[in-house]
Parts: C-alpha cells; sequence; structure tokens
C-alpha cells in the first residue's frame, strides 16, 4: 500500500491549518484508455443505469456496511478494468477498507500500487470545518490528489461531506460537487449511509437525489440485494424507476480479479398456486388449477411454508385482522422465498393507511381495495402468477409500526416533537403511494384545544399541535384536494394552508421550527 503522506490543512491560509481534513495514498495516476468507462460494476444491469456519465453525480442510499462495502468495490474493479482513474474518498481506515473488499471478493491493492487508484481518507474532525469554511475547500484539497480530469470519484459514507444535517447547507454543498464534476468531467458516486432513526436526514437527502443524475436505494435481501432505481441517466440514456434483484458474488480473496453483483437468475417453479382463505373471494375460480382454500390465515401461512411458488390471498374483515395479516406478512417474507406473493383484500372494513403502508413495507404485494369487485380480484392475482416478490421490504415488524401506527397513537406533540413525527412519516411512506397533506388552521375566534377536540372526532389518522390561535395537523392517507371536505364536517371557517407534496410539507415544517 505505500506509505501515507502527512496530514495537511483543510486551507492553507486558514489559522487552523494543524486541523488534519484528507490524508492521500498513493496520489500516481494512470493514463486514461481509449474505452475508460465509469460503471457500477452491477453485472447485467441494462447500460442506461451501469455506465455512468461524465459531468454528474450519482448518489445511492444503502445503510448497510455489507451492501455498501461490495458496491464501492465493484464501481472501482468495474471501472479501473475499462481503464478509467479512479478515487476513493472515505473516512474509514484504508488498510482495513480494502481489507474487507478483499474478503468480499475485489481485490484493489494492485491498481493502488500501480497508480491507477487513489484513496484519501477524511479526518473524523473534517465536517465541522467543512460547516464553517464550505465544502469548496475540500474540493480544492482533493484537486491535489486525484486525477484532474475524467476520473470516477467515489466517495464512501457521504452524509458528512454533503452536510445532510443541515437542509439548506446540503442543498448549497450538492450544488458545489455537481458544478466540479460539470468543470472536471468527473462521474462522482456518493453513497450515503443514513441511520434508520434520522428520518429528517434521510428526507434530505431524498430532496438532493431530485438534482443529481441518479439516485438508488441498495438495501440487503435473501442471499445478496435489492437495487431500488428512483430515477437514472446514465451514459446511454435515462432509466425511470426500476428494482434489481442482485447477488452478492465477488471472486476468492486470493483471486485478483473481482467479479461484480449479479442479478438473481434462479428459475421459477413450475407449479404456481393459489392459497386463498375462505372468505376473501365469493367462490373458487375454475381457472385456477392448483387452488388450495383454507379456513384461517394462520392456515394459509402453513400452507406458505410447503410451497416453493404460490399467491396467497387474505382476506381484512374484522378490525383483529390486521395483527394476524402483519404477522402472517412478516412470516411469509422470513421464508426468504421470492416466488411467494402475499395479497390482502378488503372485505367488511377498510384498513386504515398507517395499516396499508406497514403491510407494504413488510413486504404484502398489493392490498386490493373494498370496493374492487371478485372478478377484478381474480384478475390482479393472475396477473401475480409466474412473478417474482423484488419489491424491498422490512423485517422488524415492531420498527415499522412505531413508525406508522404508533405515531398516530400519541395525542400530545408540541412544535418540535410534532415535526419530528411528521418527518418520520414522510419518511417511512418513501417509495410507497399513500397520499398525505400538511395542513395549517388559523383563526382568532376559535381557540387551537377546541380545533384538536374536533378534529379527533372526525378522524384518527392525524398527528397535529396547536398553540398560539393556530392548529397543525399531518393527515394520513388524506389527499388535499378532499380537505375542504373534512374542515366542512369539523364546522370550522378558518384561514388554512395546506402542502400536498412531500417538498411542500419540508419547506412548511422548516419555518414552523424557525417561527
Amino acid at each position: 500500500m505505500g506509505h501515507e503522506a502527512p496530514a495537511f490543512a483543510l486551507l492553507e491560509q486558514s489559522e487552523q491549518a494543524a486541523n488534519a481534513v484528507v490524508r492521500s495514498l498513493l496520489p500516481a495516476h494512470a493514463p486514461l484508455g481509449a474505452a475508460a468507462q465509469a460503471r457500477l460494476g452491477l453485472a447485467e444491469l441494462p447500460g442506461h443505469v451501469d455506465r455512468l456519465a461524465p459531468g454528474m453525480v450519482y448518489a445511492v442510499a444503502c445503510a448497510e456496511q455489507a451492501v455498501r462495502v461490495p458496491l464501492v468495490a465493484g464501481a472501482l474493479a468495474a471501472s479501473l478494468r475499462t481503464g478509467k482513474p479512479c478515487a476513493l474518498v472515505t473516512p474509514a481506515a484504508p488498510g482495513i477498507l480494502l481489507r474487507k473488499a478483499r474478503l468480499a471478493g475485489f481485490a484493489l491493492q494492485g491498481p493502488l500500487k500501480a497508480g491507477e487508484l487513489t484513496i484519501c481518507q477524511v479526518a473524523a474532525e473534517a465536517p465541522k470545518h467543512l460547516f464553517r469554511l464550505g465544502v469548496q475547500s475540500l474540493i480544492s484539497q482533493l484537486e491535489r490528489h486525484i486525477p484532474a480530469r475524467n476520473a470516477l470519484v467515489v466517495i464512501d459514507e457521504a452524509d458528512a461531506l454533503f452536510l445532510i444535517a443541515d437542509p439548506r447547507a446540503a442543498a448549497e454543498a450538492a450544488a458545489r460537487y455537481a458544478e466540479w464534476a460539470n468543470a472536471r468531467g468527473h462521474s462522482v458516486l456518493a453513497l450515503f449511509a443514513p441511520a434508520p432513526e434520522a428520518a429528517r436526514e434521510y428526507l434530505t437527502l431524498r430532496r438532493l437525489g431530485e438534482s443529481f443524475a441518479g439516485f438508488a436505494l441498495a438495501r440487503p435481501a435473501a442471499g445478496g440485494a435489492l437495487f431500488e432505481v428512483r430515477h437514472w441517466f446514465g451514459d446511454e440514456g435515462a432509466s425511470a424507476r426500476e428494482d434489481f434483484e442482485l447477488r452478492l458474488a465477488g471472486t476468492r480473496p486470493h483471486m485478483r480479479r473481482a467479479e461484480p453483483l449479479r442479478r438473481l437468475e434462479e428459475p421459477l417453479t413450475p407449479v404456481d398456486s393459489v392459497i386463498c382463505v375462505r372468505g376473501a373471494l365469493a367462490a373458487s375460480v375454475p381457472s385456477w388449477q392448483c387452488w388450495e382454500e383454507v379456513d384461517s390465515i394462520a392456515q394459509a401461512v402453513d400452507a406458505a411454508r410447503r410451497s416453493e411458488a404460490a399467491t396467497l390471498v387474505l382476506p381484512f374483515e374484522r378490525p383483529n385482522d390486521y395483527e394476524a395479516l402483519a404477522h402472517a406478512v412478516s412470516e411469509v417474507r422470513s421464508l426468504e422465498r421470492a416466488s411467494l406473493r402475499v395479497v390482502v383484500r378488503e372485505r367488511a372494513l377498510r384498513l386504515r393507511s398507517s395499516q396499508t403502508l406497514a403491510l407494504l413495507r413488510l413486504g404484502a404485494s398489493s392490498v386490493i381495495p373494498l370496493e374492487v369487485p371478485d372478478a377484478a380480484v381474480k384478475r390482479m392475482t393472475d396477473a401475480l402468477q409466474g412473478t417474482r416478490f423484488a419489491r424491498p421490504y422490512d423485517h422488524d415488524l415492531r420498527q415499522i409500526e412505531e413508525e406508522t401506527i404508533g405515531l398516530l397513537r400519541a395525542r400530545t406533540f408540541n412544535r418540535a416533537s410534532f415535526c419530528d413525527a411528521v418527518e418520520r412519516l414522510l419518511a417511512a411512506a418513501d417509495g410507497f403511494d399513500v397520499e398525505s397533506c400538511l395542513v395549517g388552521l388559523d383563526g382568532d375566534d376559535v381557540e387551537p384545544w377546541r380545533i384538536l377536540a374536533m378534529a379527533r372526532r372526525q378522524a384518527r389518522e392525524f398527528v397535529a399541535f396547536a398553540e398560539n390561535r393556530q392548529a397543525w395537523f399531518y393527515w394520513v392517507g388524506c389527499r388535499a384536494a378532499a380537505l375542504p371536505q373534512v374542515l366542512k364536517r369539523m364546522n370550522v371557517g378558518l384561514r388554512f394552508e395546506v402542502h400536498g407534496e412531500p417538498r411542500g410539507v419540508l419547506c412548511a415544517l422548516d419555518r414552523l421550527r424557525q417561527a
């Protein structure tokens, strides 16, 4: 690996020049090859996703180190093989990171010694200086150690370097990195590791993602990972939302060449059945040759354990059914069989929006509304046959309910806790079609506590707080267009403002915090 260069200052002219920010290892570089190309290194992805465009910034959110490190190493290894000079910026100790990459099947020591790869370690105290001096100071120092133009720059654990803790500073930092990438022709791949409990930081990242050339989520799954593209503008075209099922499959540690992540290609079992709880449909379907009807949700889960490929159709008929449904979906997903699908069909009652969200996050394939007739349910179930469940899902039932249903059970919020609760609900619903809206009510003639009392008599799925003749509500499952009818039922004539889009909600929360 060679010797580390001595630590140097964030800014040469700064009085705090003794504070180390970046240490560079072997900053020599290989010449740009004719076919050099920045790549993700994800095998069998379409070219417009795998190949990164020069002058653009791409972001991947991945909290799991066991997935993130192979993604980092795979992108570097694939790009280096094309002759692309590469640089890695990381807060981790380079030696440890290289050993982890080697154990994952990616040997990067050779390119590092040959000068094709540069590794820059970010010092622990760098983020606090970046808030004061700006990211341009870091960019200036990086330019002394990475290739001058047309390189792949991978930033691992980029949260602190993009100042994600402060939405305004993060937006400014993202703009500076984008300008730098465009001016130098670099392809920048930033991997973020947002903490599960840090809803505000994740939402800030999602807002930044709109300005990046690409944004995706990577999460662990059975035997590998799920790569969920939200949007992607690669070197060969654009890609809308897509999900890819990947397997972490590097080579043995003693082999130099590393295989990238591979897409799962396990064949589906030829027998694909339907397991239906009695009452979910009015009658059996003659076209379903492999049909099994059971008496309860628990029996349906038992039947799923014996099946390699099946669609479970489970009814929601009574309020107490939700708990059984949640455990059933969680148990089916714990079997780690992508050929098992779970459909929840509302029968006599509707699920609350928070319950629907929790079931989808646990891994339900779909929740069919009450008004959908049997014929349409049958067609939707037929459409699932022969497919694999490839959407990211969560394993921790208790945590999911705390992030959704549990927040809505709370009765009392102050300004800070209300903003935190709304951000957590927004983060929990990210990626799912759950319409919600933030509403601010203002009136001189109605006391705030009376507004809250009236709201609780009309609806349940909301969080709220009131002070100084104002009341704020976040209604889950309520469209902004439906709000006038809700207020009419409350029988209040107040001035109000409504925010239905996540961006508008977050801006309103920022103003509310500062008020």
